[in-house]
C-alpha cells in the first residue's frame, strides 16, 4: 500500500493543506515520507456526510451480509458485529 499523506474520503482523497506533520520513527527520531496533511472543514464536513449516507443503508443490513463483507478483511482490522 502506497501512503500519500491525504485524507481518504469516500472513494476519493483529500487534498494538501498548508497543516501538515510527519510520522516519528520511534527507534531513531527520524521523520517519515510522505508528510501527511490535514483535512479542511470543507472534507470533515463531507467526510460526515457520506459516513451519514453510509450508516442510513449499512444499518438495515443483516447480520449474514454484514459478516460477508467484514469477513473479507484482515482479523485485526474487523469490527465486532454484535448487536
Amino acid at each position: 500500500m502506497t501512503l500519500f499523506g491525504r485524507s481518504m474520503i469516500g472513494t476519493g482523497q483529500g487534498g494538501e493543506t498548508h497543516n501538515s506533520f510527519r510520522a516519528v520513527d520511534p527507534v531513531s527520531g527520524e521523520k517519515l515520507d510522505p508528510a501527511f496533511f490535514s483535512a479542511s472543514q470543507a472534507e470533515v464536513d463531507e467526510a460526515v456526510r457520506l459516513s451519514n449516507q453510509a450508516f442510513s443503508i449499512y444499518s438495515r443490513t443483516s447480520d449474514v451480509r454484514r459478516e460477508n463483507f467484514f469477513g473479507r478483511l484482515p482479523p485485526t482490522s474487523r469490527p465486532s458485529l454484535r448487536r
